[in-house]
């Protein structure tokens, strides 16, 4: 039981007052039988451990993934608090079923990123990535 598809990753970096924010676009394939959660770890380059990470529903319990209409295409907004990402940072993004912890597999990958399918995720370079 799959998830939708993240088609597009963006990024706002850290200012005065303002924290980094990723941006991610889904793409709705087939039907959701589950209310992923998402989560993006930040990998610093060498790094065994994430240096920072972020949980959460995309639309938070207002609008779970299982309500998503197939065929939609869906912008979320994903806050990672206020420190810059280190320089060489990739994210690794992806789902996981909050009340079991299992990952759902990525079913694709965005420009610049590969999936890693051992660990269920969606490895993207910083570099790769779009700054509005």
């Amino acid at each position: 039981d799959g998830g939708p598809r993240l088609t597009a990753v963006t990024w706002t970096p850290a200012s005065a007052g303002v924290e980094v924010a990723l941006g991610m676009t889904w793409r709705v394939e087939a039907p959701i039988r589950r209310d992923w959660t998402v989560f993006v770890h930040v990998l610093a380059p060498g790094a065994d451990a994430p240096v920072a990470q972020a949980d959460g529903m995309p639309f938070g319990p207002i609008f779970p993934m299982r309500l998503w209409p197939t065929g939609a295409v869906l912008d979320s907004v994903h806050p990672l608090g206020g420190a810059a990402l280190p320089p060489g940072a990739a994210l690794a993004i992806g789902l996981y079923d909050a009340a079991t912890g299992e990952r759902a597999r990525p079913s694709g990958t965005v420009a610049g990123g590969r999936v890693d399918a051992d660990a269920r995720r969606v490895v993207v370079p910083l570099a790769a990535m779009t700054a509005p």
